[in-house]
């Protein structure tokens, strides 16, 4: 019998072809499946709002803290914050920037305050009230929030908006997610989004684990976790002690890859 040539030729390249083909086929859909994982680790992270819930049991004790306020080498001012516990399921914390000089461009004024009431509802800490009392020679800059969870929604104020947003369990205003942050050191992800209540708006922060760092500071030196909070060109680095209950140690905030300001602790209760 007599075998053509150039069909034996045509089958002994058709099958490897084939095999090449359809190996091909298995590494790109094997590709595609671990990068769908790889999203949808990576969305859980992103989208879960309990990384940032605030429960008693590792909430630290009542502190008060001072910081200088530096630029460069002029220190602009003083930051004091103070965590309050007013009974078994109420908190007060508060903090209050004493500007001077230059320091008044940045706090809009030589005087903010701004305070954030929260209560233990169901098994978590949450915050009731914002309150952010800045009044300028020009304008007030005053900021409201009220936390209605019986009805899972927040009434905002801030200047002449008044705006209402829906809420989940683990809503935060801004000031509260700096508690938050150091409720929760030891948890946080590499890369982590909130979303929080700020000058009336719904707004999303990436929040960036950079690692640690030895810090010099007026209590030796100590290890700090590194914390970027970032948003549009704005970021705030935060190195927060990784063994006192994650006091800042010390702020940098950062606009437009340049440093504005510095924010350094002085003194604090907890050490």
């Amino acid at each position: 019998m007599r075998v053509n040539p150039s069909s034996s030729h045509y089958d002994s390249m058709k099958y490897p072809l084939r095999l090449t083909l359809y190996l091909a086929a298995q590494a790109a859909t094997c590709a595609t499946v671990m990068l769908v994982f790889a999203l949808i680790s990576t969305s859980g992270a992103l989208a879960n709002p309990s990384l940032f819930a605030l429960h008693e049991k590792t909430m630290p004790p009542p502190f008060s803290a001072e910081y200088d306020i530096h630029m460069g080498n002029m220190t602009l001012g003083q930051l004091r914050i103070d965590l309050r516990k007013n009974n078994s399921h109420s908190w007060t914390y508060r903090a209050r920037t004493q500007a001077k000089g230059l320091a008044s461009l940045f706090v809009g004024g030589n005087e903010m305050t701004e305070t954030s009431h929260l209560e233990l509802i169901d098994d978590t800490i949450r915050p009731v009230l914002f309150e952010r009392i800045q009044v300028t020679n020009s304008t007030n800059k005053s900021e409201r929030a009220i936390f209605e969870w019986h009805n899972n929604s927040v009434k905002t104020s801030y200047k002449d908006r008044r705006l209402q947003h829906p809420l989940n369990k683990y809503s935060l205003d801004k000031f509260t997610l700096q508690l938050a942050l150091m409720n929760n050191l030891a948890s946080l992800p590499e890369r982590s989004t909130v979303a929080v209540i700020s000058k009336a708006k719904m707004k999303k922060y990436v929040i960036i684990r950079h690692g640690t760092e030895t810090v010099d500071t007026a209590f030796g030196r100590r290890q700090a976790v590194v914390i970027e909070r970032l948003r549009d060109d704005a970021s705030y680095m935060i190195w927060a002690d990784s063994r006192t209950h994650g006091i800042p140690l010390k702020i940098q905030h950062i606009k437009q890859g340049k440093m504005q300001y510095e924010v350094v602790l002085a003194s604090s209760s907890l050490f």
